[in-house]
């Protein structure tokens, strides 16, 4: 077994405390850690090699990485593109009168097919929020989000109406240094969940409606372990 360079680790993927060695040591044993690279999951998905006796969140953990990675780069691809167009992210202007498209609430301008989102693109919603990433058939499917509280979604989306909703796949960066990976639906999350604290501590559970649910482990950063057992976001045991 290689040896660990925990200080890589945590700049790769914000992780903290003792407890990354058991799961870097489970993610190595099932091919999903790259050991020359030294950063989780650039192999295949993990979910195809997980055991049964092995926890779920080592392969949610391989999953979101890869969905980062990918997300950011069509995110600098779409960025690039609508620069070499002539178009502003922060003004919205669009002087080569790229094609566009516009409601009650929203503006796009980036590419289109048949008359419809489609490949890189930028997405201004009146509530604030704004998308960046890469569009099919007319709808979001992989890239950046931010909001206007300044919650950073990147991962894969799908929408419902005008709303733009994390799907499968995501991270969330919050203001406060908290980051959450998890594979879900919706803005409120609901799914199995890893949430690092800025302090360096872990969380890893499953929440329904951006609530815990069900058993709850806490990581501190020094690598102590709690237990908790929640119903809809009520402490129980």
């Amino acid at each position: 077994m290689p040896e660990f360079d925990r200080e890589k680790i945590r700049q790769e993927a914000g992780w903290s405390g003792e407890f990354v060695k058991d799961v870097i040591t489970k993610a190595i044993a099932l091919g999903v850690y790259d050991d020359e690279e030294g950063s989780v999951a650039k192999r295949a998905p993990a979910r195809q090699k997980v055991a049964a006796d092995t926890s779920p969140f080592v392969a949610l953990a391989a999953n979101v990485k890869n969905a980062m990675l990918s997300a950011r780069s069509f995110t600098e691809k779409a960025s690039s593109e609508l620069k070499s167009s002539g178009v502003d992210i922060d003004t919205k202007a669009n002087p080569q009168n790229m094609f566009s498209v516009q409601n009650e609430t929203s503006l796009y301008i980036g590419g289109e097919k048949e008359g419809k989102k489609h490949g890189c693109g930028v997405e201004w919603l009146t509530d604030g929020s704004r998308f960046i990433g890469n569009y099919e058939d007319g709808k979001p499917s992989i890239g950046t989000c931010v909001y206007a509280n300044g919650d950073t979604f990147e991962g894969n989306f799908s929408s419902e109406g005008n709303t733009l909703i994390p799907s499968g796949m995501c991270s969330c960066s919050m203001p406060n240094g908290t980051q959450i990976w998890f594979e879900g639906q919706g803005k409120s999350i609901s799914g199995s969940v890893l949430e690092f604290s800025a302090d360096g501590g872990l969380v890893e559970g499953k929440k329904i409606d951006g609530k815990w649910d069900g058993v709850v482990t806490r990581y501190s950063k020094t690598g102590e372990t709690l237990k908790d057992t929640y119903s809809s976001g009520q402490l129980i045991s």
